[in-house]
C-alpha cells in the first residue's frame, strides 16, 4: 500500500470520528483535492438546518408487523462532499434535497400481487406505503426481490411466479393505484417490460462480482458460525477464535456485522439482539435448514445492497436548492423483525463512497473490537490483512460451502 492511499485512508478515519461537523467540514477543505472523489453520508440524531436533514418517520417505522428501515434508527442524514463543502463555505449552508425509495422483499411483493387481485389480507400499512408511492412520488422498488430470485431464475416454477408477481409491480410503478386491479387486464408493453426484466436476471445470473458472491459468503459464515454453536462445547473465546481464522483462512473477507452477529449467537443464542435472526436454527426443526440459512444470508446481503444504492449525485434546477446534490436514501421494506433488531443493535455511522468503487466503506457506531472482548480483534484484523488478500483471491466459494454444508449435514444427522 502506497503513502497516498494510506493518507487518504487516515482522512477518512479522521473525518469519521471528528464529532464536531463543522470541524469535518473545515478538514475536508483543507484536503478537498485529496478527497474531491469521496462522498460521506452520515447518521444521527443531531440535525439542524445547516448540518443536515430529517428522515421522516415514514422511511423509519414499525406498524401493522411491517417494518420500514433505513440502515440507522438515526432520524438526521448529514453529508460531505466536494459540492456541498464548497456551497457551504461560500454560504454557510447547503441545502440539498432527498429522494426516497422503498425496496421490497419477497413478501412484500408478495403483498402486491395480492392487494392486485383484490384479497383483503393485506397488512393496512403496506396498503398506506403504497398510497404514498402513488400520491406523493416516493419511489419504490424491488431490486431486493429481483436478486433472491435471480439466483434461482434458471427454474420454471420460479420463473413463472415472478412473471407473476412481477407485472403488477410494473402496472405500480406505470400507474400508482389507478387502475391496479385484476379487472384491467395488462398491456402489452407491461408484458415487454416484464419480460426485459427476466431477461435480465437471466443474463446477469452467472455474472458474479464483488457485490453478487458477498451473499455466498455470508452464507458460509452463517455456515461455519452455526456448525460451531452445534458441533463445539468450548468457551467463547474457543469458538469465536476458530470462526476468526475461518475469516482469515478460508474465504479472505472480514465483514464486520456478520462477524458481530455470530459472535453474540455463539455466546448467548437467547440474546435479544439476534435470537429472532436465528430462532429456526434447530435441530429437528420442520424447516429445512440450509433453506433457512440461506435465506438469512439474503437478508444480510439486503443490507448490504441497500449501502451500494444509497448515493448522491443529479442536478437540482429548482431555485430552492442551493446545491447541485440530490441525497438519495432507501429503506428496506420487510416483515423480517429479526433483521431489524440486527439493523438497531449495529447501526451504521457512516458509508464513505468513492468514484469507481463497487462496494462503500462503511464505519459502524460500535467497532468489532470493542464488542469481542475474548480475543485480540484489532490484532487479528491487522496481522491477516495481505494473507486474507491471496485467500479471497484463490477460494472457490462453491466447493468450500458444498464442504461446510456436509460437515453441518453430519452434525445435525448424529
Amino acid at each position: 500500500m502506497d503513502n497516498n492511499q494510506l493518507n487518504i485512508e487516515a482522512l477518512e478515519m479522521l473525518i469519521t470520528r471528528t464529532a464536531n461537523k463543522r470541524d469535518m467540514i473545515l478538514l475536508f477543505k483543507e484536503n478537498i483535492e485529496i478527497l474531491q472523489d469521496h462522498t460521506f453520508i452520515f447518521f444521527d440524531n443531531d440535525v439542524s438546518n445547516n448540518t443536515g436533514n430529517i428522515i421522516p418517520d415514514f422511511m423509519n417505522n414499525i406498524e401493522d408487523g411491517i417494518c420500514v428501515t433505513t440502515l440507522s434508527n438515526d432520524n438526521g442524514c448529514f453529508v460531505l462532499n466536494k459540492e456541498i463543502v464548497l456551497e457551504t463555505m461560500e454560504r454557510g449552508i447547503a441545502n440539498f434535497p432527498y429522494v426516497f425509495t422503498y425496496r421490497l422483499d419477497i413478501q412484500m411483493m408478495n403483498y402486491l400481487l395480492d392487494y392486485y387481485e383484490g384479497k383483503s389480507t393485506i397488512p393496512k400499512h403496506f396498503i398506506s406505503i403504497l398510497e404514498r408511492c402513488s400520491d406523493e412520488g416516493i419511489g419504490i422498488d424491488c431490486t431486493p426481490y429481483l436478486l433472491e430470485n435471480g439466483a434461482k431464475i434458471n427454474d420454471v416454477k420460479i420463473e413463472l411466479g415472478v412473471l407473476k408477481s412481477y407485472l403488477p409491480f410494473v402496472r405500480f410503478c406505470n400507474s400508482g393505484l389507478k387502475n391496479f386491479s385484476i379487472s384491467y387486464p395488462f398491456s402489452e408493453q407491461e408484458y415487454l417490460q416484464t419480460k426485459e426484466a427476466i431477461d435480465l436476471m437471466k443474463n446477469d445470473i452467472n455474472a458474479k462480482n464483488e457485490l453478487t458472491l458477498s451473499q455466498q459468503f455470508i452464507y458460509s459464515i452463517l455456515l461455519k458460525a452455526i456448525i460451531i454453536h452445534f458441533g463445539s462445547k468450548s468457551q467463547i473465546k474457543k469458538k469465536i477464535s476458530e470462526l476468526l481464522r475461518f475469516v482469515n483462512e478460508k474465504i479472505g473477507l472480514y465483514f464486520e456485522r456478520e462477524i458481530v452477529i455470530c459472535y453474540w449467537f455463539l455466546k448467548d443464542r437467547n440474546d435479544s439482539r439476534i435470537c429472532r435472526f436465528f430462532k429456526d436454527i434447530q435441530i429437528g426443526a420442520k424447516k429445512d435448514i440450509f433453506n433457512t440459512i440461506r435465506g438469512m444470508a439474503w437478508d444480510l446481503f439486503h443490507l448490504r445492497y441497500l449501502m451500494t444504492s444509497m448515493h448522491v449525485g443529479g442536478d437540482i434546477q429548482d431555485s430552492s436548492h442551493s446545491c447541485g446534490n440530490i441525497i438519495y436514501i432507501d429503506s428496506l421494506v420487510t416483515e423480517d423483525r429479526g433483521l431489524t433488531n440486527i439493523i438497531k443493535a449495529y447501526p451504521i455511522k457512516c458509508i464513505i463512497f468513492k468514484t469507481g468503487d463497487i462496494m462503500p466503506k462503511v464505519v459502524w457506531k460500535s467497532s468489532v473490537i470493542e464488542i469481542i472482548e475474548e480475543v485480540d480483534v484489532f490484532n487479528d484484523f491487522c496481522s491477516h490483512v495481505e494473507s486474507r488478500k491471496e485467500v479471497y483471491k484463490n477460494v472457490d466459494i462453491d466447493i468450500l460451502i458444498q464442504e461446510l454444508e456436509e460437515t453441518l449435514k453430519s452434525i445435525i444427522n448424529k
